[in-house]
C-alpha cells in the first residue's frame, strides 16, 4: 500500500454530520440561520463530543457507521497508529525512522503543555542526549510532506511553531481518552489536556477548507492567540476557548496591538457579535477556514 492510499483525506465535522444522517444539523451548520443554530446548540455539542472521539479518519468513521461501537472505533484508531509507524519504516533508514517516531510520539505531550510551542529538546530520544533541531528538522519535514502532522508557525517570529497531529480522534487515542469521560462530560467539556483536543479540532477544520493558519504569542509569553488566518492582505485572529471561561484577554491584547478588521472567539458559548469580535460555537469553527 502506497503512502497516498494509506493516509486518506479526513472527514470533517460537517461531513460527519451528514454521514450520520443528521441532515438538518448539516444544513443548519452551513446556513446563516443563527437563531436556528442556537436552538439546536445541545445537539450540535453532543455530535461534536462524538466527533472528538471518532475523529475524521475514514477507517474510524466507517467503523462507527457500520457498528456504532466506540470500543471498536478505538481499536481501529490504535491499529491505524500501529500501521502508521509501520509505514514510517518503509520509507527511511533505521536511524531516520527512530527520529520520525520520537517526534511523532512527542506531539501529544507537547500539546498538553500550557505553552504549546513545540520544543525539540523536549522530545524523548530514549537516552540522555537532548534532541536538537538540526537533527530533527528533516524528520519534521518528512512528516509534514505526508500530512501526518501540521506545523503552525508564529506569524511574527521566525523559527517558533506549534505541532499538531492530523486528526483529533487519533490524538485522543494517543491520550487513551476514555469515551465515557468525554461523552458524559459537562461544564468544561472540552478542556482535556489543557485544551489540546479543542485546538487540534479547530486547526484541522480550518486546514480542511484550505486556510493559511499561523499563531501569535507575546514575546514575554503573557498572551497568545491560538490561530491567525490570512484574509486577503489582512490577518484575522481566532482565539480558542475550551470551556465556559471565555474572557479573551489575549485576544484583547492582540486587537489593541495590531488592530485587525475583526476578530473571532470560538468557545462553548452561543453566537454573538460585539466590538468587532464574532463569538462562535466550536462546532462552527470550520466555516472560518473559508475566509
Amino acid at each position: 500500500m502506497g503512502m497516498d492510499t494509506f493516509l486518506q483525506k479526513n472527514i470533517g465535522f460537517f461531513e460527519f454530520l451528514k454521514a450520520l444522517g443528521k441532515e438538518e444539523l448539516h444544513e443548519l451548520a452551513n446556513s446563516n440561520d443563527f437563531k436556528g443554530i442556537a436552538m439546536r446548540n445541545k445537539e450540535f455539542e453532543e455530535m461534536l463530543k462524538l466527533y472528538f472521539f471518532v475523529g475524521g479518519t475514514p477507517q474510524a468513521v466507517k467503523t462507527f457507521l457500520s457498528t456504532g461501537n466506540l470500543e471498536k472505533v478505538r481499536r481501529k484508531q490504535k491499529e491505524f497508529i500501529k500501521n502508521s509507524e509501520l509505514e514510517f519504516s518503509k520509507h527511511a533508514n533505521q536511524a531516520f525512522i527512530l527520529k520520525i517516531r520520537n517526534l511523532w510520539n512527542s506531539i501529544p505531550e507537547q500539546l498538553a503543555k500550557e505553552n504549546k510551542k513545540f520544543i525539540y529538546s523536549k522530545i524523548n530520544t530514549g537516552d540522555k542526549s537532548a534532541a536538537r533541531s538540526s537533527t530533527y528538522e528533516e524528520a519534521l519535514k518528512w512528516l509534514e510532506e505526508r500530512q501526518f502532522v501540521y506545523a503552525v508557525k508564529n506569524y511574527y517570529e521566525n523559527g517558533t511553531f506549534k505541532l499538531y497531529m492530523h486528526d483529533v480522534g487519533i490524538l485522543g487515542a494517543k491520550y487513551n481518552l476514555n469515551e465515557k469521560t468525554l461523552l458524559k462530560s459537562n461544564g468544561d467539556l472540552f478542556s482535556f489536556f489543557n485544551g489540546a483536543m479543542v485546538e487540534q479540532f479547530v486547526l484541522q477544520e480550518l486546514r480542511a477548507f484550505g486556510a493559511n493558519v499561523f499563531y501569535w504569542n507575546a514575546k514575554n509569553s503573557s498572551a497568545e492567540v491560538e490561530f491567525l488566518l490570512e484574509k486577503g492582505h489582512s490577518i484575522i485572529p481566532l482565539e480558542v476557548k475550551s470551556d465556559f471561561k471565555t474572557q479573551a484577554k489575549s485576544l484583547s491584547s492582540y486587537i489593541a496591538r495590531y488592530k485587525p478588521i475583526f476578530a473571532i472567539k470560538t468557545s462553548t458559548k452561543k453566537i454573538s457579535y460585539a466590538n468587532k469580535i464574532y463569538s462562535i460555537p466550536l462546532y462552527l469553527a470550520g466555516r472560518w477556514g473559508r475566509v
